[in-house]
């Protein structure tokens, strides 16, 4: 047969149009069949969650499989506790326990995990191919809900007529309007593929895919409420995974989370500080990171099954000590040891500053009880009766109690100022007043040991912010100190000067000078250079630790510059006002 162009021209037209609706036909398969069960999967989700709530409103299993499976038209299960079916709409009562244990079932095992059970196979109690869809409900049941694959393959039958209608209709659109329609379909398909490279690609963000006609368009329309869904998903995880970040990086706890083959998955930035982690520990096997065997042994010993405790030593510097637990994850997930590690250094380091104060208290209480209850045993033998004796004694047990009665009073003092018991209202102290004030209060003591006290003049308008206690406690202190071990001729120096927004009152003596060694121990409580000399000129030993922790509370801190045999030079820096 002989055609002419516009036939042959038609021809052609037709057999390219066919060709590329059988293309598209055959792309959209599998993207219907994929929409459709999803759609089946969600509608069975719903169902069966909607069956888990009526249980937990108390409605009797029974009632609600059936009642359910009239209005949706599914099959709705129970699964019990046991594994066996506690009702179910396609089944009677009696011949439940006939049906055998659905516990091993793929998607009851699922469900009791905390996961949404998918599963298709032919059902033992029907002979169906079904699809399932269970959830857990709480208390150990498990509600399902099921639909045969007879139903789906209906749909897709449905769905493959109306592919072929469209066929039809655009042989015939073809027929009659040539290749307009041809680059519309094209341009269509174009369309739905470059809206599926950007879905593939991660790009959710705006996307609108045209409008084709018949199926195309519920495909575009499918493909934007995947996309929706997918970017909804996306963020959660995002936004979660950002709180579990931040919440990681505020803890002061080391954390690493290690997988199953030993390779590091997560480690917060205490971690990475504490351990020393390398930048590149991310995804590399722990062993090969850090060089703690008992970091290694814990996570081996966890990595089997029990948690084990962990203590860890760093020489440092600085050196550090570690406490810890290395524990186990839930088998199935991508982590298998979780590691936990905290910095106990301060803590011992203060749990040992607790015991030698205890015992250095416990040392110097008893050596002025010790010497009150040597004097009264010797007067109660008889030394009342010798007269001199008597006052000598009595006179030594007034020198103890009043001893006694200054390490007491320091102590109290240094438990409030260590507890906040001094409640300090900071104010604008002219340092010239202040350190003058302390100069006569000082003066007589001074002066009975033939020292010279001076208080050399600040600069005009040197205001220190301070409370009048605090500066009369460091100061005090300070000047108390000077006067007792400065030798009898020297010179005790009170001045003021400005330090870099802070102010410095300083307090210098001419006596012996203390030796670097010592300088930097000599604000701990009851810490002396010479012990002997210290308790000679009364010292308690606890002068200088509350003069510093006043500093401290203060805005502060304190100081001494000294050489042996040159005096030495204590300073307390303040906030100026």
């Amino acid at each position: 047969m002989n055609f002419g162009i516009g036939g042959r021209l038609l021809v052609a037209h037709l057999i390219l149009s066919l060709v590329v609706l059988g293309a598209v036909e055959l792309a959209l398969r599998p993207i219907l069949r994929g929409e459709l069960e999803s759609q089946l999967d969600e509608r069975l989700r719903v169902a069966a969650s909607a069956l888990a709530e009526q249980l937990d409103a108390g409605i009797d299993p029974e009632t609600a499989v059936q009642r359910l499976g009239r209005a949706t038209g599914f099959r709705m299960s129970v699964v019990g506790t046991d594994g066996f079916l506690a009702a179910d709409s396609a089944v009677l009562p009696p011949e439940l326990r006939a049906a055998g244990s659905h516990a091993g079932r793929s998607e009851v095992l699922a469900a009791r995990q905390g996961l949404v059970g998918l599963a298709e196979r032919r059902s033992t109690t029907t002979g169906i191919e079904t699809h399932y869809v269970a959830v857990d409900a709480g208390g150990g049941r498990v509600t399902r809900a099921a639909e045969d694959l007879a139903s789906l393959d209906d749909s897709m039958a449905a769905a493959h007529r109306a592919v072929l209608l469209a066929a039809g209709l655009g042989l015939l659109i073809a027929a009659l309007l040539g290749g307009a329609a041809s680059h519309v379909a094209g341009r269509t398909v174009r369309d739905l593929q470059v809206a599926a490279r950007r879905m593939a690609a991660g790009d959710l963000s705006n996307l609108t895919v045209p409008r084709g006609p018949g199926e195309l368009g519920d495909v575009a329309v499918a493909l934007e409420r995947l996309a929706g869904r997918l970017a909804e998903q996306i963020g959660r995880l995002t936004a979660e995974r950002d709180l579990l970040d931040a919440v990681l990086a505020a803890m002061e706890e080391a954390v690493l989370v290690l997988r199953p083959d030993g390779s590091l998955l997560l480690a917060n930035e205490t971690a990475k500080h504490l351990l020393a982690l390398p930048r590149s520990a991310q995804d590399q096997p722990l062993i090969e990171t850090v060089r703690f065997p008992a970091l290694l042994d814990a996570v081996q010993q966890a990595s089997s099954g029990s948690a084990a405790p962990l203590e860890l030593v760093l020489q440092g510097p600085p050196r550090r000590e570690l406490v810890g637990r290395a524990a186990p994850l839930p088998e199935g997930s991508e982590a298998a040891v979780v590691v936990v590690v905290r910095d106990v250094t301060e803590l011992r380091r203060l749990e040992a500053m607790r015991r030698d104060f205890v015992a250095s208290a416990s040392h110097e209480l008893r050596t002025p009880v010790a010497a009150i209850r040597g004097y009264a045993e010797t007067l109660a033998s008889g030394a009342l009766d010798d007269r001199a004796t008597a006052e000598r004694f009595v006179g030594g047990l007034g020198r103890q109690a009043e001893r006694l009665s200054r390490l007491i009073d320091d102590l109290l003092d240094l438990s409030r100022v260590e507890s906040g018991g001094i409640r300090l209202a900071p104010e604008p102290l002219a340092a010239d007043a202040a350190l003058r004030r302390l100069a006569e209060a000082a003066r007589d003591r001074a002066e009975r040991k033939g020292l010279a006290l001076l208080v050399r003049k600040p600069a005009e308008g040197l205001h220190v912010h301070a409370d009048p206690r605090a500066i009369d406690m460091i100061v005090g202190n300070l000047v108390d100190n000077a006067i007792k071990y400065t030798p009898a001729g020297g010179t005790v120096t009170l001045s003021a000067e400005a330090a870099e927004g802070a102010v410095r009152l300083v307090v210098a003596d001419t006596g012996p000078g203390i030796e670097a060694q010592h300088q930097g121990r000599i604000f701990e409580r009851f810490y002396r250079v010479d012990a002997g000399r210290s308790r000679d000129v009364g010292g308690t030993g606890l002068g200088l630790a509350i003069a510093k922790h006043v500093a401290q509370q203060s805005g502060g801190d304190v100081g001494v510059e000294s050489q042996p045999g040159a005096g030495s030079r204590f300073w307390v820096r303040l906030p100026a006002a």
